[in-house]
């Protein structure tokens, strides 16, 4: 017990490898590298995370040292740059950000908020909680966890977000809404029409506003979770649509002095949704989805000009300080 996150994070290195070995990075097209990294591709990102978590857990920085180093330089080079690569063909010879046959966020209350209503029963249900920063893999081993419980059932499937990929406008976009707009005085605040989708208060607006007869209520993962269990059946029995906010990995993962906390935020997560979808369904809860605003791009380590002795990197950086994809590069 006292070695189990050594042997934890070296077993998932050795899965991270053999599955990028095992892999071919390429695509013919923006679906196909969507389907791709849905059915495969995640397990990469999933494995470097579990790795990183458990590593640091371990808190055997010298053991696990060159083991570290190894993972990373296989990270950095042989799956995100690659990656990243094929990607950004693709992006180019795109003449819209849509992507045929693969959900849109910006479709997201159409599709699978409103369109529950259409056939379903005066007093079907609807929960919609929404992790920041939930990206696919993360979403994968919550299916898993959700799936582990006595009588429950749950499928996944991916969704492409918005441009660009920030938590305003991923969150504008999961609400009902005719149009969209980004304010020219902050160039973040998010508009739908002249009302602003910026906190629980003007998001309920929006969200009472989609369709007269719905009942709908906005709140946020602590206090729902702090309530009662009777309070918690009056909310679901009193409410057609409601929207809960959850907000654990982007809080920590957006912070130059936390961001190494972001794995282990990932695995508060699971544990966190898991435990609202078992009180939501004690609550009476007949249906509910969990989505996202946005995902992320993490590495334990700043990228330094050493990582990229394979390659040649041509055009503009690809990491910034504080870790995040800027902007893509060519490489050959």
């Amino acid at each position: 017990e006292a070695y189990r996150h050594v042997y934890e994070a070296i077993g998932f290195a050795a899965e991270f490898q053999q599955s990028l070995a095992d892999v071919s990075l390429g695509m013919t097209s923006l679906a196909e590298g969507i389907q791709r990294y849905a059915q495969v591709w995640f397990r990469i990102d999933q494995h470097y995370r579990k790795f990183i978590y458990h590593m640091q857990q371990s808190r055997q920085a010298s053991l696990m040292a060159d083991l570290n180093e190894r993972v990373e330089n296989l990270y950095s080079n042989n799956f995100l740059m690659k990656l990243n690569d094929a990607w950004q063909v693709q992006v180019d010879a795109a003449d819209r950000w849509r992507v045929d046959g693969v959900e849109m966020q910006a479709d997201f209350y159409q599709r699978y908020v409103r369109a529950r209503f259409r056939d379903a029963k005066p007093e079907q249900k609807v929960c919609v909680i929404i992790s920041d920063a939930l990206r696919y893999e993360v979403a994968e081993e919550l299916l898993g966890s959700i799936r582990g419980m006595d009588k429950f059932e749950a499928r996944i499937s991916p969704m492409v977000g918005c441009l660009p990929s920030y938590t305003q406008l991923g969150m504008a976009s999961l609400l009902p809404h005719a149009a969209l707009s980004i304010s020219e005085d902050d160039s973040k605040t998010v508009f739908e029409g002249t009302q602003s989708t910026q906190g629980s208060v003007n998001r309920a607006k929006i969200l009472a506003g989609a369709k007269v007869k719905d009942r709908t209520f906005v709140t946020k993962f602590d206090d729902l979770m702090e309530l009662p269990g009777s309070a918690a059946k009056d909310l679901i029995r009193d409410h057609d649509v409601i929207y809960i906010y959850h907000n654990q990995i982007d809080a920590v993962g957006d912070k130059r002095d936390t961001e190494e906390r972001v794995f282990k935020a990932v695995e508060n997560t699971v544990e966190d949704v898991t435990k609202l979808v078992r009180k939501l369904t004690s609550a009476n809860a007949s249906s509910i989805l969990i989505t996202a605003d946005h995902g992320f791009i993490y590495q334990n380590r700043p990228i330094i000009e050493s990582d990229f002795s394979s390659a040649e990197v041509s055009g503009k950086e690809i990491f910034s300080k504080d870790r995040r994809f800027v902007e893509p590069a060519s490489a050959s």
